[in-house]
C-alpha cells in the first residue's frame, strides 16, 4: 500500500481510460462506417472522424503529459537504472505474464497459417495453378516462431529488470523482431484489397508496439529517451485496446494483449524511478571462513 502512495498514476491511468475511449468508438466505427460483405469505407463517417481525432487528442494529451514527467540530475546522462524493477513484484508478474502470453500466441498462430495454407492451396487448384490473391499463411507461421521466441525475450527483460542486472536487458529485441514479422503478416493479409481500411487500428497498434519495444531496448544502448519511451508505451496502450475491440484472430489478440501489458508494467514503473532514482545494487560482503580459535584462550 505504501508503494502504490508513493507512484506517479496519471501517466497509466490516462492511457487506460484512453483506450477504452478508442475502444468504444471502435465498435461503433465497426457498427456503421463500413458497409457490405467487402466493408467498403463509407466517406466521412461520424465514428470514423470521432475515432481519429481522439486518436490525435490521445497522442497529443500523453505527449503533454510525458513533457512534464521530472528526470532526476543524477539520470539525466544516464538514465538505465531508472528500469530498475529491483524487489517490485507486480511489475515483474505484469512481464511475466506478457511474456507467456507471446508463448500461447505462438500455437494459436500456427493453426491460423495452418488454415491460410490450405485455403491457398485450395483456391490455387481452383484457379488452375495460378497464385490467387491473399495470404498463403508461410508469414503467419512465421510470426509464430518469432513469438515464440519473444517469450523468453521478455523473461530475460523482467529477470534483469527485478535482478539488476546488465545481461539480459537486451531481449526486449525478440520482440521487435515478432512485431516486424507480424506486421508484414497482418498487412499481407490484407493487401489483396487494399481498399479495405478496417484492419488499420492493427497495423498502427504493432507499428507503435515495435518502436516501444525498440525504445525500450535503446533505453540500455546509447539513445535513451525517457519521455519518448513513456509516451510509446502510453501510444501502445491506446492503440492496442482500440485494435482490440475490432475484429481479429485469436493469436493476434493474444499477442495485442501482450504488449499492452508490457507497456503498463513501464509506465507503472518509470515515471516513480525517473523522478525518485533507485538505490544501487549493494555488493553482497564476501563470506569470510571463520577464525581459527586460539587454545590458549
Amino acid at each position: 500500500m505504501n508503494d502504490l502512495k508513493h507512484r506517479e498514476l496519471t501517466l497509466p491511468i490516462l492511457s487506460v481510460v484512453l483506450g477504452l475511449l478508442c475502444a468504444a468508438v471502435r465498435r461503433w466505427q465497426l457498427a456503421t462506417a463500413f458497409e457490405g460483405e467487402a466493408e467498403l469505407v463509407k466517406p466521412f463517417a461520424p465514428a470514423s472522424m470521432v475515432l481519429l481525432a481522439l486518436l490525435i487528442l490521445s497522442a497529443a494529451a500523453l505527449f503533454l503529459l510525458t513533457r512534464q514527467v521530472r528526470v532526476c540530475k543524477q539520470l539525466r546522462k544516464a538514465p538505465a537504472p531508472a528500469l530498475s524493477a529491483r524487489g517490485s513484484l507486480p511489475v515483474m508478474l505484469v512481464l511475466v505474464t506478457a511474456a507467456f502470453l507471446s508463448l500461447i500466441a505462438a500455437p494459436l498462430l500456427v493453426r491460423s497459417g495452418l488454415e491460410a495454407r490450405a485455403a491457398y492451396e485450395a483456391a490455387k487448384a481452383y484457379y488452375d495453378g495460378s497464385i490467387p490473391p491473399g495470404s498463403n499463411g508461410l508469414l503467419t507461421l512465421i510470426s509464430a516462431a518469432t513469438a515464440l521466441l519473444a517469450c523468453p525475450g521478455l523473461l530475460m527483460a523482467a529477470k534483469a529488470a527485478y535482478r539488476d542486472l546488465d545481461r539480459g536487458r537486451m531481449g526486449v529485441l525478440l520482440p521487435v523482431l515478432n512485431c516486424c514479422v507480424w506486421l508484414m503478416d497482418t498487412y499481407r493479409s490484407h493487401a489483396a484489397n487494399p481498399i479495405q481500411w478496417s484492419y488499420a487500428p492493427m497495423l498502427l497498434a504493432i507499428i507503435c508496439g515495435a518502436l516501444f519495444y525498440l525504445d525500450w531496448a535503446g533505453f540500455h544502448a546509447m539513445d535513451a529517451k525517457p519521455r519518448r519511451l513513456l509516451w510509446l508505451a502510453g501510444m501502445t496502450v491506446v492503440l492496442s485496446a482500440a485494435a482490440l475491440a475490432g475484429n481479429w484472430r485469436l493469436g493476434d489478440a493474444v499477442l495485442l494483449t501482450s504488449q499492452l501489458l508490457s507497456a503498463m508494467a513501464l509506465l507503472w514503473l518509470l515515471p516513480h524511478n525517473l523522478k525518485h532514482p533507485p538505490e544501487p545494487a549493494q555488493p553482497s560482503a564476501p563470506i569470510q571462513e571463520n577464525p581459527e580459535v586460539d587454545p590458549n584462550e
